[in-house]
């Protein structure tokens, strides 16, 4: 027969695996409803990241677009320019070549202003 003392030690035992069980299983009570709290404030949370992050990525976009029309109007500028700087010099050349043929014209063969010019018939 077993001694008094190892029964009172087989109870101990018993009892003390049963206090284990039951803090576990308390434990994992509290965990699940803790991950259950956790998951529905993450779930918020990750679908603001990612709203926040679609947003990001479509001004990124419009930012690049936007970047590419700026170079371009500015290629186009600087492409305008160039031909407004040809025209006019082209129309300063006129200018100039009508002056020199202007002068080159002896006084006696002008027309004065005012002047008929009708031609004889």
């Amino acid at each position: 027969m077993l001694g008094l003392g190892e029964l009172i030690g087989t109870i101990a035992v018993f009892i003390a695996m049963v206090a284990l069980w039951l803090a576990s299983d308390t434990l994992k009570k509290v965990d699940n409803q803790n991950q259950k709290f956790v998951e529905l404030y993450i779930k918020k949370l990750r679908a603001e990241v990612a709203e926040a992050r679609n947003e990001t990525d479509k001004m990124s976009r419009a930012i690049k677009t936007l970047e590419d029309k700026a170079g371009a109007l500015h290629v186009k500028h600087e492409n305008d320019s160039a031909r407004l700087k040809k025209l006019s010099d082209n129309v300063q050349t006129l200018q100039d070549a009508f002056s020199q043929l202007d002068e080159s014209i002896p006084q006696r063969l002008r027309v004065a202003r005012g002047a008929s010019r009708r031609t004889v018939q």
